[in-house]
Formats: C-alpha cells, sequence, structure tokens
C-alpha cells in the first residue's frame, strides 16, 4: 500500500524533507507487490491459489506429527543466485542504477545470515515466536547455463520500464530458473519488490519466475539502500515469497498465511511497534517477521513452520535447485564437480549441456532433428465477462538441433479441440515463445485440458514425450457486475476486493494511476451467493471530499445498484450483498472513521528524517 499521495521518487521524496510519514512511518514505496502480482495469476489459473493451500496444510500436518524433528538438524540447502543488473544505458558499474558489486555481495551476506539465523539482531525476537534457523544458503553462481565461468551478476542497460516490459525484460535475461534464482534489481518500479509463489506442484511461468527488487532498497547496511529498507531485509523478504510463503497476515482475523505457528494478525504493520502490539486475540503480532511489513531494523525472523513448508518447496517443485552435488556454485577444489547429467547446465565432464563425456548419454549432432515441446501454458483472458471465453499462452521450446519454423498446437477436452493453431516463424534450437491461441468458450465448472504440439516442420517428432501437458481451469459463471469508481485526484491509494462466505479473494483490483479523472469501470463475474466489497485507501483519506468528489457504485448487468458510497471513509469500507439469479439484496455497510491529515504531504518533525547519504 502507499502511504505518500505524491507520485514522487524514492530520491526525491527524501531531497524535499517528505519521504517519511510519521503517522504511519511508511515510506513513498509499497512494500510488497507480490498480492498484486500473484491476484493475476489467480484470475488466470484458478486452481493455483487451491494447490497452494492444500500443500501448506500437508506441510503443517506432518510438522504437527513430527514435532521431535528440529529443522537445525537438517541438511545444509544451496541455491545459487543469478543477479540481473538492470540499468540505464552509458551509466558503468557503480554509477547511477549500475551498482557495484560489493554492494551485491553485502546484500548476499544479508540474505544468508537471515536465513541461518546468524543476523546479529536474532536476540531481539521475543521468546513467545518460535524463531529458527531454516538451513538453507545462497551463493553466486560460478558458471552460466552453457558451463562458462561467471561471477554470477549479469549487467543489462535498457531505457525501457521494468514494470511495463517485465517478462520481456526476464526473457531476454533469465538462467534457467529450475538450476537459478534469478534476482532482477531495477531502479523505478512501482514497489519495493515481489515474487511469485510456486506451491509444491507447481511453478511460475519461466519468464515470471524468480525475484524483483528496487535498486534504493537492495544491499546491505552502509551499501548505498535507503533508509528505512537499507538493511537488506526487502530481498529477505522476497526470497520467503520465492520460496512460497505468503505475507504473515489476512484480510482481518478470518484469514490466515497457512502456517501453523505464526499469529493470526488483522493486518500488516508498518514502522516498528512495540511488542505486545496484539490483534486478533493474539499476545501480540509477529511484527518482526521477515514476511510483515515492518521496516528493516525491526525484522529478524522466520518461524519454524515458514522454514518447514520453504524447505517443503526446496524438496518438491523446486528441487533441481538444491540437488546434491548438482549446484552450480563454487565448490572446494579438492571436491570436483558431481556428474550432473539434467540439471541444463554444461558441467562436469561432458562435452555438451547435458549430454558427452564419460557419465552422460552422447550428444546428439545428428542433422535435421526437429523436436518441438511445450514448457508453460497459463490462461490470458480474466474470464470478467461470464461467458467462459477462454485464451491461452502457450510457450514452446525448438528443443531439436535445426530451426523451427512452423509447429501444429493443439488444445483438447478429451477426445474434442477446443481450439488449434498452425503457428509459423522463425524459431532457433534451444529459444523459447508463447503464443498465443485464438479464444474458445467454455462451460461454467473445472476443466483438464491437453494442450500439444504436432508436426514441426511438418515432420515427425523426434521426441513425443515434450509434446503434451495437462492444465486445469475454471470457466466462469454466473452474474455479471460492473464496478464504477469516480476516484479522487490520487486514484493510487485505491484498491478493492470481494471476497465470497468463506472469506476466498474471487475478485480485485488497483494499481491505478494518480491524477485520473476518468471513470474506473471493472467488469466482474460472479456466481450466486453472499459476498463483501472491501474498497480501501492507503492514506486513510477515502476518496472524497478535499481532493476530488469521489464515490463508487457495484452495479448489476440489468443496471441496479448493488452496493453505492459517497467516498467519505477512512482507510476502508465494506459492504455485503448476496444475489440469486439477478436477484439482488442490500445488508450491511461498515467504514472506517476517516482520516483528518488537513495537508497530504505530512512532513516529519526536524531533525526526525533520516540521512540517505
Amino acid at each position: 500500500m502507499s502511504s505518500c499521495k505524491k507520485d514522487e521518487t524514492f530520491a526525491s521524496l527524501v531531497a524535499d524533507g517528505s519521504a517519511i510519514d510519521v503517522s504511519h512511518n511508511r515510506s513513498s514505496k509499497t512494500r510488497c507487490l507480490t498480492d498484486r502480482q500473484m491476484e493475476k495469476i489467480y484470475e488466470k489459473q484458478t486452481f493455483y491459489r487451491n494447490e497452494i493451500t492444500q500443500g501448506r496444510e500437508e506441510t503443517m500436518i506432518k510438522m504437527q506429527q513430527d514435532k521431535s524433528r528440529s529443522i537445525v538438524n537438517d541438511n545444509l540447502l544451496t541455491i545459487p543466485v543469478h543477479f540481473i543488473v538492470v540499468h540505464a544505458p552509458g551509466q558503468s558499474e557503480g554509477t547511477g542504477s549500475n551498482i557495484p558489486t560489493a554492494r551485491i555481495l553485502s546484500q548476499l551476506q544479508v540474505l544468508n545470515r537471515d536465513f541461518l539465523r546468524k543476523n546479529p539482531d536474532a536476540a531481539k525476537t521475543p521468546a513467545i515466536f518460535p524463531a529458527t534457523n531454516s538451513q538453507i544458503q545462497f551463493c553466486m553462481a560460478t558458471r552460466d547455463p552453457n558451463g562458462n565461468a561467471t561471477t554470477g551478476i549479469s549487467r543489462y542497460a535498457t531505457n525501457r520500464n521494468f514494470d511495463d516490459n517485465e517478462l520481456q525484460i526476464k526473457g531476454e535475461t533469465t538462467w534457467d530458473p529450475s538450476a537459478y534464482l534469478n534476482v532482477w534489481i531495477a531502479p523505478n518500479i512501482e514497489g519495493l519488490g515481489y515474487a511469485y509463489l510456486p506451491s509444491p506442484q507447481s511453478l511460475p511461468a519461466r519468464n515470471e519466475d524468480g525475484v524483483v527488487v528496487l535498486t534504493e532498497a537492495f544491499g546491505g547496511p552502509n551499501s548505498g539502500a535507503q533508509s528505512p529498507f537499507d538493511l537488506g531485509r526487502t530481498l529477505t523478504h522476497e526470497v520467503g515469497h520465492y520460496l512460497g510463503l505468503d505475507h504473515i497476515w489476512g484480510e482481518g482475523c478470518s484469514v490466515d498465511d497457512g502456517i501453523s505457528d505464526t499469529p493470526q494478525q488483522r493486518e500488516e504493520n508498518y514502522g516498528c511497534p512495540n511488542h505486545p502490539s496484539p490483534s486478533c486475540g493474539n499476545k501480540g503480532d509477529m511484527f518482526m517477521n521477515y514476511m510483515d511489513y515492518s521496516d528493516d531494523h525491526c525484522l529478524n525472523a522466520f518461524t519454524v513452520g515458514q522454514a518447514a513448508y520453504m524447505r517443503q518447496i526446496l524438496n518438491t517443485s523446486r528441487a533441481a535447485l538444491v540437488r546434491p552435488g548438482r549446484t552450480s556454485c563454487a565448490v572446494d577444489p579438492d571436491d570436483p564437480d558431481l556428474p550432473t547429467c539434467s540439471d541444463g547446465i554444461k558441467n562436469g565432464g561432458e562435452t555438451g549441456v547435458d549430454c558427452g563425456g564419460p557419465d552422460c548419454a552422447p550428444c546428439n549432432t545428428s542433422p535435421g532433428n526437429v523436436d518441438a515441446g511445450i514448457t508453460a501454458v497459463r490462461q490470458k483472458s480474466a474470464q470478467e465477462d461470464c461467458s467462459g471465453s477462454t485464451r491461452l499462452g502457450v510457450t514452446i521450446r525448438n528443443f531439436g538441433n535445426i530451426t523451427l519454423q512452423r509447429v501444429r498446437i493443439v488444445v483438447a477436452r478429451g477426445s474434442s479441440i477446443m481450439t488449434s493453431l498452425n503457428w509459423t516463424g522463425t524459431l532457433p534450437p534451444g529459444a523459447e515463445r508463447e503464443i498465443e491461441l485464438p479464444a474458445f468458450i467454455l462451460s461454467e465448472g473445472n476443466h483438464n485440458l491437453i494442450v500439444r504440439t504436432e508436426h514441426p516442420n511438418g515432420s515427425i517428432d523426434a521426441n513425443n514425450s515434450n509434446n503434451a501437458t495437462n492444465f486445469s481451469l475454471t470457466a466462469s459463471g454466473g452474474n455479471q457486475m460492473l464496478l464504477v469508481i469516480q476516484p479522487d485526484d490520487y486514484a493510487g491509494d485505491i484498491s478493492w476486493m470481494i471476497r465470497n462466505e468463506a472469506g476466498t479473494k474471487v475478485a480485485s483490483g488497483g494499481g491505478y494511476k494518480d491524477g485520473r479523472i476518468s471513470l474506473i469501470k471493472e467488469e466482474i463475474c460472479l456466481p450466486n451467493g453472499c459476498y463483501r466489497l472491501i474498497v480501501k485507501d492507503s492514506y486513510g483519506d477515502g476518496i472524497c471530499c478535499d481532493y476530488g468528489e469521489g464515490w463508487y457504485e457495484l452495479r448489476s448487468g440489468t443496471g441496479d445498484i448493488l452496493a453505492a458510497s459517497d467516498g467519505y471513509y477512512g482507510y476502508r469500507e465494506t459492504q455485503w450483498f448476496c444475489m440469486e439469479d439477478l436477484a439482488f439484496s442490500r445488508l450491511n455497510v461498515e467504514r472506517d472513521q476517516r482520516l483528518q491529515t488537513g495537508n497530504r504531504v505530512r512532513k516529519t518533525p526536524a531533525g526526525a528524517i533520516k540521512s540517505l547519504n
């Protein structure tokens, strides 16, 4: 959530003395954008949220059944890291956003200390919380995917905005995400960072997977990062997401993070509260947990349950990162690499990538080997119009040794072909490309689809094992809704969500641009049932009336108004409503007390601003 109403960068806010909001001690940058990014994934792959939830539940049950087992006695898991420094063209190393190697190494040291509980502030964790060493460590990659020596740092010059070109920049710079943790250090992103969550069964798409951190929030103490995010805890927080953890709070006391030993917590914390700071009937929020929003100097612990779940992810969907003897990190010179014939890296005695040498199968050098396969499928349409119209993006890879020029891509449900595309183009050996398929209609409900490639280059595929993959999705159906918002001058503060009776988030939005005066219109499709609409303002002054006459309405497909507001609330307003086959009823409204600020840009008292120089 953004707290400062001005669209200013980290540095300019400090320069004019307004970087700190003393009432909530928040910076102008959103602490983390993972929730927003994951909502996009959940809308496309509706099964994925349940898959994550089930994985956490199973891990917590297993942990409770084996209480005598201590993680600190488990084997040490090592993750190789590839850092990508995104900077403007013409910036030499150590200038502008092209940060020096020393700053990267200082950040890596913080990451290791935090995950191994060797952080100097570990003793500050209150004894009521079960903090632990996760037995997970990180090291710089010393070989790139082709087996060449590397520092583990890539530098990427571009004038493109990272937020607007995330997938393209990632696609051009990522190393095999099954073998490396890719970390992009980028200037001018909207928040401090984000990552996409895995489940024990699934990983994010190749051009999404990894961690993104704002340049100003990256680096260890005294390395050049900016207060109050200058101790390297942003990367610790985002790597927690990368290894499966959610934020420690839920949406109110009825929603949990799925980890049994973190306390129920009403909402995120900012600044650095004093313990105990209770909510939801707990003995105190665990505001010092790395997955909360507190300032860097206040964060110092993961719990046993969090560590157990991160290790579960590393033993399942991310197992390729940490297989013994298969890491591409530096090893003792007296302990050379073991044979690694399936890690996607040319190493050991291999003469090619995962082939040749004394231990692996011979490399296939025969001419004309054509092999097309599928590496990822994602749902591109959000299915907001209740029609069941679905559009898929299918990532194909040329596994062969000649250029792929055409291939047929088919989506089938049972024996019925739902859609297909005869793709033509140029795809060199080893390259990937996402292809958007024509839209098709599915009835409301869950569907299991098979996506496959056929007839690459008009011939027989040399390897059928990678041609097809299963993909599950839920098609929408129900009541067409329209949320209409007239924002005030600070639309960037507005976010909204709709939760069903079980507390599951079924629709959400936000991330609008400040200064927007036109109507915001969000189409929503909801099945019969009862819901609550929650509209938030991160600054606490609603959307009316000091900075524009804001309001909102939730309308049915026939124009009936289910919920309406004059915008004069505080941090949030909640409205309950029910619907059944176009019959609607409004139940209740709750709103926070409005924050009376007087001046939107609140200054800290003289001498209270920390220097960033």
